[in-house]
């Protein structure tokens, strides 16, 4: 009886110490938010939290053509580097934005992405914001998502990856992926299916729960019919990305595969075998150069199963600061010597993967089509850099869309024997379009990548 009367007192007494914690941090939001906060202290906060980037991607567009058309060459270099270092306070100014969002959003507990839209009723004083159904279900949801990958985490799960990981681990876990890889595309269709049972049970594939889906679909909608700028949504031939502020990690990029790998179970293997290569080389071997570091802006990426027993890769990843190499100047990219010689260095480190792991990073212009300029890589959009704001600054290297070409001859990004294994007779015309995709990537696509690259180097 006593024990039971003490426990009683002790979950009453852990229950009034969170509402106390509750109500203190509140009440220390509100004094910091309103007591005491002058009206053009109030117009300081939101102007500094709402408004726009002074150059925004119509004004870095309508500069660089500018600049580009200026015919006097020592007035483009001038203006060239001028810009670069603009660029670089840009950058810096969003991340310094971006950290006091993240840390107002801890202290309200409202998710960064709806704190714009919510901040003039805070400023007012306006706490009943904080029980916003939609803010609500934003909340839950996202920590439902993260608690969903965390369970992921498992130190036999292959299908999982993020950056906690050592080069040790990585090496190890990679060449246990190749070795399944190569074992598994060689094994007959009867003992494929029984390879992949028995996978799936082994790394605990999980299938997503229907909350978790119903928020990354709120997401994806409210990204995609966004006016504020706190939601973005791109769409390539191979992911859906959905960019918001974070709780947490200030601006960040969700990205889900669409439908290529959904039943190619080879290609899942080798998918993540290549994420580990890829995270190997970048995070974890830097180059010699101390003006230049390079890393992929993932967080973590996980392999799950959707209710339509489709395998999917769900990535999230920090918002990469700094702009894309194809929106810098032309003048930047072939005349600044600081920034060419920046640039040679983050080919030649693109370049090394080839001998080592045998896959080389996909930099090309997805968006020029299927012609030889898609592989001009000083237009490529997978790609950013943080510009220095000094002479003698590192030129950081964001690598936002981890893909990768085949070197090795007979290898291929996806396997098209997987849809007649899968499908019968009805995946005939799928492997034929899949057989054909392979082709035009490692045979023609990449050739065109490593002649704008030896250009480049030259």
């Amino acid at each position: 009886m006593e024990n039971n009367r003490a426990k009683l007192v002790e979950s009453k007494t852990r229950a009034e110490k969170e509402e106390d914690r509750t109500n203190k941090s509140q009440k220390k939001f509100e004094a910091g938010m309103t007591i005491g906060m002058t009206e053009s202290e109030r117009e300081l906060v939101l102007d500094f939290f709402s408004s726009e980037p002074v150059l925004d991607t119509k004004t870095i567009d309508k500069i660089r053509q500018t600049i580009d058309e200026i015919e006097d060459v020592d007035a483009r270099k001038e203006l060239g580097s001028l810009y670069a270092r603009i660029l670089g306070v840009e950058a810096e100014i969003l991340t310094a934005k971006n950290n006091a969002v993240g840390e107002l959003s801890v202290d309200t507990n409202i998710p960064s992405h709806d704190l714009l839209d919510a901040l003039p009723a805070l400023v007012a004083g306006d706490s009943a914001v904080l029980e916003n159904d939609f803010i609500i279900r934003q909340r839950e949801g996202n920590a439902q998502l993260e608690m969903f990958v965390k369970e992921c985490k498992q130190p036999y799960n292959l299908f999982y990856l993020d950056k906690d990981l050592g080069p040790d681990q990585l090496k190890e876990r990679a060449n246990l992926l190749d070795s399944l890889y190569r074992t598994f595309k060689s094994l007959s269709p009867v003992d494929k299916n029984k390879t992949e049972e028995v996978l799936n049970k082994m790394f605990d594939i999980p299938t997503i729960t229907t909350d978790i889906q119903s928020y990354l679909e709120d997401m994806e909608k409210k990204s995609r019919n966004d006016k504020s700028g706190n939601y973005v949504f791109s769409e390539g031939a191979e992911n859906k990305n959905f960019i918001y502020q974070s709780q947490e990690l200030q601006s960040q990029v969700i990205k889900i595969s669409k439908g290529r790998h959904d039943i190619d179970f080879t290609s899942i293997i080798k998918l993540m075998r290549d994420m580990h290569y890829l995270a190997l080389h970048f995070d974890k071997n830097q180059p010699p150069e101390n003006n230049v570091r390079i890393h992929a802006t993932f967080d973590d990426m996980v392999i799950y199963r959707d209710d339509n027993n489709n395998y999917k890769r769900l990535i999230r990843q920090e918002f990469a600061a700094g702009v894309t190499i194809k929106e810098l100047p032309r003048e930047i990219i072939h005349n600044d010597p600081g920034f060419r010689k920046a640039w040679k260095v983050f080919l030649r480190h693109i370049e090394k993967m080839k001998d080592e792991f045998g896959v080389v990073l996909d930099i090309t212009d997805s968006a020029a089509g299927f012609k030889k300029e898609r592989g001009n890589v000083t237009n490529t959009g997978n790609v950013f850099v943080k510009l220095p704001t000094e002479p003698t600054g590192v030129y950081e290297f964001s690598i936002i869309d981890p893909d990768v070409f085949d070197v090795e001859d007979g290898e291929h990004k996806f396997d098209h024997t997987e849809h007649l294994r899968k499908k019968g007779f009805a995946g005939i015309l799928d492997s034929a379009i899949v057989f054909g995709t392979n082709q035009s990537r490692e045979r023609i696509v990449r050739k065109w990548q490593d002649q704008f690259i030896t250009k480049e180097l030259e």
